[in-house]
């Protein structure tokens, strides 16, 4: 389980006055020990070499880190629950391609080398 845990992250701010990102993170957390899987919470104000090393321009909370590659905001996250392929991938099981909500994602999800 230690490996799962350093395998899914989520990027959040403990400093916001926007609600919506804590919600979010909170959403993302309840969703992920629904399936019973470990996480690492990355709060970036204090772990700001974290948010560094992903190189990313937008500051967008919560972001979460499956294996190695970004999944996304907490609308990608939630879009991929609702649709049911968000367990499959916090497992690391399947390499995905999709068609979603009129519009075509072009992330091919390469989760784990299992």
């Amino acid at each position: 389980m230690e490996y799962l845990k350093q395998q899914i992250k989520i990027y959040s701010t403990s400093l916001t006055y926007n609600a919506k990102y804590t919600n979010d993170t909170d959403r993302v957390k309840f969703i992920i020990d629904s399936y019973k899987l470990p996480y690492t919470l990355i709060d970036v104000v204090y772990q700001k070499e974290e948010w560094e090393k992903l190189k990313l321009k937008k500051r967008t909370f919560p972001i979460i880190y499956v294996y190695g590659r970004i999944l996304g905001t907490y609308e990608d996250f939630q879009e991929l629950e609702d649709v049911g392929h968000l367990e499959s991938i916090l497992k690391g099981g399947i390499k995905i391609l999709f068609y979603l909500s009129g519009r075509f994602f072009e992330k091919v999800f390469i989760l784990s080398d299992a």
